[in-house]
This record gives structure tokens, sequence and C-alpha cells, in this order.
């Protein structure tokens, strides 16, 4: 079976133009469909991060905790934890009993991440002034005072609590916790 001159010429017509490339309404739903799945990828990025910065200060602060109670567990000699949110930094310092520094900044200075804002501090049951330092003791025995302090990053939402770590410290053990996304 063979096509005459004018068959051949339409399945030739037909056949060029289906291979004519790809029409502007395929096009237009590829492209929407790209622009859906970046809109995704972005949202899910942005809640991934979102915190994380926080966090990493929440565990800087944690392990200045740390520290502070194994240097006087080992040195049998009270260390203090000073959060100064002037300054934004925090540090370790040895203290007497009267709780007079004996060796200022044992751990040298550590500052705070620039995206971060600490919130409150409440050491003991007093709520300390943002304009006043935080000073935590840690006694030989390992216990220490307790403390709840509060982590935010810049241009968080406040009322948020889901925005906030908040890193408590136990006093009979001087064991630490952080509490990821709420306020306590």
């Amino acid at each position: 079976m063979s096509l005459t001159p004018t068959k051949r010429a339409n399945v030739s017509e037909h056949r060029h133009l289906r291979r004519r490339g790809v029409s502007i309404v395929e096009l237009l739903i590829v492209v929407v469909i790209l622009l859906i799945f970046s809109t995704l990828t972005t949202i899910s990025y942005h809640n991934m991060t979102r915190g994380l910065v926080a966090r990493s200060q929440a565990n800087e602060i944690n392990a200045a905790f740390v520290l502070a109670r194994q240097l006087a567990i080992t040195n049998s000699i009270a260390h203090r934890v000073t959060i100064d949110r002037d300054l934004r930094q925090f540090w370790i310092d040895r203290v007497d009993s009267a709780g007079d520094v004996l060796l200022p900044k044992v751990s040298g200075t550590e500052p705070f991440l620039e995206q971060t804002r600490i919130g409150s501090i409440t050491v003991g049951s007093t709520v300390v002034d943002p304009s006043d330092s935080a000073e935590i003791l840690f006694r030989p025995d390992g216990s220490s005072q307790r403390a709840v302090i509060q982590i935010t990053q810049q241009g968080a939402d406040l009322s948020d609590d889901s925005e906030y770590f908040t890193i408590v410290l136990y006093p009979a053990t001087a064991s630490t916790r952080i509490y990821p996304n709420e306020r306590r």
C-alpha cells in the first residue's frame, strides 16, 4: 500500500506541525509549576533555618554553664557565669565565698552571636533588669543557683513562643536543659 503524493505531503506536513515545539499554554503551565516548587522550597528552607542562630547561642551559654560547674568541682572553689546584655558577652569568673572575683574571665569572654537577642533572665526568683549583668553562681559541691534564660533571633515575633529557646539551670545538680520553641 503506497501513499499518493498528496497523502505523502499531508503526512509530512502533519509531522512537521507536531515537531514544531510547545505551545504558549504548555510553557506557561511549566513556568507556574516551577514557581510553585520554588515557593515551597523557599518556605521550607526558611522554616528549617528559623531559630538556628538562637539555638546555637543557647548551646554556647549552656556550654559555659557546664564548664563553670566542672571548674567549681575540680578546683573546689566557686565559679560564676556573668551574662552582660549591654556588652553582648558572657564569661566565667573564679570567686571567693563572699562573691568577690579572684580570677576574672577564666574562660575569656564570649560574644553573643550577631543575630541573637537575650530576652529575660531570671536568677533564683529575681528577674534581672536588662541593664544589669546576670551572675549565676556554681558551687564546689556541684550545685548552682536556679536560672532561666530566654533567647530569640533578632527580628523574631516576641509574642510567638515558638520563636524562643529557653535554658533552664536546675540548682541541685547544676544540670541544664534547653527547651526549644517555648518560653518558660
